[in-house]
């Protein structure tokens, strides 16, 4: 049938009000004036909006009230068809009084300022019972938020079980087996069909076949994943609304009409983590538990996986009739099916389990060391990386003379991308190597750091052996004629302290970041690399550290100028980190010594002793060279405002 007309016409009306109610909020009225459209659906854009029911399209039906009737017309886009009475139509025509559904929304047609009458509210409640029924979808598997109206009742309209069952996994696995070597040979054959399986989605359906295989009084075979947290609280007539976020199906021929798994079913079997039988019929014998069979599919069961990678998920079975006859069905004839399907549903757990573990594991060795991975790997669950406040070092790793290159070799780009890549390389291999983390790539840059997601005993300490790695490597490699980094310098900032870490983006593209002042300290560090001619610059944090660890380090600081970076208020004595005296003897630590007490007496405000020491350097010492520019700059005589911090003028 295409259209209905219900009512008879009585007088013409000019305004009427349309009542809804559905059971996510309080009935609500909206005016419709004769000869305007009306457009009505989930969307804010729509004239009349109903919320709640995502089982109603964004844009669903046109309404035109013509002072007698009220046009009701689907839209292409509306999933859904309306219903009146028992009828789906994608047309009506209702005069006053009239009421029609869509999904598990009622409405009234009543005169401008009219209550609605009792039918109204009585219809209300029984649209989830039996007497205003939404029509099944076409298809099946189909999956979305605008099809949640796919969880129906048990298949003909009534939701209510007469007998439940619940069943905690280890009375499961006390039930026997039915067809034993029947459903041997099937699980013989699902490690191939998981083999083939290239996602959720792909194992679902071939989970869903399997049960209809192995349980032939089955009818109808579903795996279903919902959204917990749509089954935080029931809905005022205690039914929860899921939010379905794959369900795969698979049904006999012989079933009548589309399967929609019973949402209450569901939900009581996730929310308990226990298997739920439920089994619909009009009553019978006490003495042998009979339950008369009605129209439609009147028994099912779920099976909840149990892994902490598959919260969420169940497997959904439905069917008719019992082993003696079509008319009689008790609890007892579905321990076969119950424990066949407990342990499908282990298997399909397990796998899932792994293979969440596996797909982390992956994307974490992205961003970490595989020592790192395995700490997070440890407590056995999906790892977190919800971003938190945490003691954390940070370095910043530039190439010097990489733009050059890419300027002068602008016709053989690919040997200029080689040469990057081995940069980065050298970089990305030192901070996984001390168990840092990869926080980016910014062209020929990396930012690494440590302390999260597991933190560190030794403090800085990994990162300026990182650091140290990464500068004695590309000193070598700058070196070799004709070598993809031939040329190269770098450049190394490192700063300690407080910073929040953590994961960022969303599901599907995610990246680790961290964020704080001492991230923008960390890169300006890295920018005075050029300033002092150094390769590692650290800050006063990390130089207690190493003040504390110098000989588990293998390392030497040198002061090389108290300084308040371009664009930060806060001054800061950076240091430089030095190689020992056997890789660097043209620095001797008499050297750095006297290089000390002139950053000092610059600090103090005695800047003529400064330029007196300062002197003493050879001239292509460059940090000394910046002191004594500074001091020339200031004609040597120290401002009476002097706070010992030099201002930077350019990061």
């Amino acid at each position: 049938m295409s259209e209905v007309e219900t009512g008879s016409i009585v007088t013409r009306v000019e305004m009427i009000d349309l009542w809804v109610r559905n059971p996510s909020v309080e009935p609500e009225v909206h005016r419709i004036t004769t000869g305007i459209p009306v457009r009505l659906g989930r969307s804010s854009q729509n004239d009349v909006t109903v919320q709640g029911d995502r089982s109603i399209s964004r844009r669903h039906v046109t309404l035109l009230w013509d002072g007698s009737c009220l046009q009701i017309d689907c839209t292409d886009s509306a999933k859904n068809p309306v219903v009146v009475g028992q009828q789906s139509v994608r047309t009506a025509r209702l005069s006053l009084g009239g009421i029609f559904s869509i999904g598990g929304s009622v409405f009234q047609i009543v005169e401008h300022g009219d209550d609605p009458d009792d039918a109204f509210r009585n219809a209300t409640v029984a649209h989830s019972g039996s007497t205003i029924v939404p029509p099944p979808l076409s298809g099946l598997g189909t999956e979305g938020l605008d099809t949640i109206d796919n969880f129906g009742g048990k298949g003909d309209g009534r939701d209510e079980p007469s007998v439940e069952r619940m069943f905690a996994a280890d009375e499961l696995r006390q039930l026997r087996f039915g067809a034993v070597d029947r459903q041997l040979e099937l699980l013989s054959a699902l490690p191939g069909r998981i083999e083939s399986s290239r996602s959720d989605e792909d194992l679902a359906v071939q989970v869903a076949e399997l049960l209809l295989e192995a349980l032939p009084r089955a009818e109808a075979a579903a795996v279903v994943s919902v959204d917990l947290e749509s089954l935080s609280t029931p809905d005022q007539i205690g039914r929860w609304q899921l939010v379905p976020q794959m369900m795969r199906v698979d049904s006999r021929r012989s079933s009548e009409g589309t399967f929609r798994p019973s949402r209450q079913l569901i939900a009581r079997t996730l929310l308990a983590r226990k298997s739920v039988l439920h089994i619909w019929g009009d009553g019978g014998s006490d003495e042998d538990e009979g339950f008369t069979q009605t129209m439609g599919l009147d028994w099912a069961f779920a099976v909840p996986l149990l892994s902490d990678a598959s919260r969420g998920w169940c497997l959904y079975v439905s069917g008719r009739g019992g082993p003696r006859g079509a008319f009689n069905v008790r609890p007892d004839d579905f321990q076969g099916e119950l424990r066949f399907t407990e342990l499908v549903a282990q298997f399909l757990g397990s796998v899932r389990q792994v293979r969440v573990l596996q797909d982390q594991k992956t994307q974490l060795s992205s961003f970490f060391s595989p020592k790192v991975i395995d700490s997070l790997m440890d407590s056995g669950g999906v790892p977190s990386l919800e971003p938190d406040a945490r003691d954390v070092t940070v370095l910043f790793c530039d190439v010097r003379g990489f733009s050059l290159k890419s300027e002068v070799e602008d016709d053989e780009l690919p040997n200029v991308l080689r040469s990057g890549r081995e940069a980065l390389g050298v970089m990305a291999s030192a901070i996984l190597d001390y168990d840092g983390a990869i926080a980016d790539f910014q062209g020929d840059a990396a930012l690494g750091f440590w302390g999260w997601p597991v933190p560190l005993d030794d403090g800085p300490l990994p990162a300026c052996r990182a650091a140290l790695t990464i500068a004695s490597e590309f000193r070598r490699a700058s070196k070799i004629a004709g070598g993809p980094m031939q040329g190269f310098g770098v450049g190394i900032g490192i700063a300690h302290g407080r910073a929040l870490a953590g994961q960022i983006g969303t599901d599907n593209q995610a990246k680790i970041g961290v964020f704080g002042r001492i991230v923008n300290l960390g890169s300006r560090l890295e920018g005075m690399t050029k300033f002092f001619g150094v390769d590692v610059c650290v800050d006063e944090a990390t130089a207690r550290w190493i003040q504390q660890s110098a000989t588990r380090l293998n390392v030497r600081l040198r002061p090389l100028a108290r300084v308040t970076p371009k664009g930060m208020t806060s001054a800061e004595t950076v240091y430089g980190l030095v190689p020992p005296l056997r890789e660097a003897p043209h620095l001797t630590d008499a050297m750095i010594e006297a290089h000390s007490h002139a950053v000092t007496a610059i600090i103090e405000g005695r800047w003529a002793d400064a330029a007196e020491l300062l002197r003493q350097f050879p001239v292509a010492d460059i940090p000394a060279r910046f002191l004594l520019r500074f001091l020339q700059d200031g004609q040597r005589k120290c401002p009476p405002d002097w706070d010992g911090a030099i201002p930077l003028r350019r990061k």
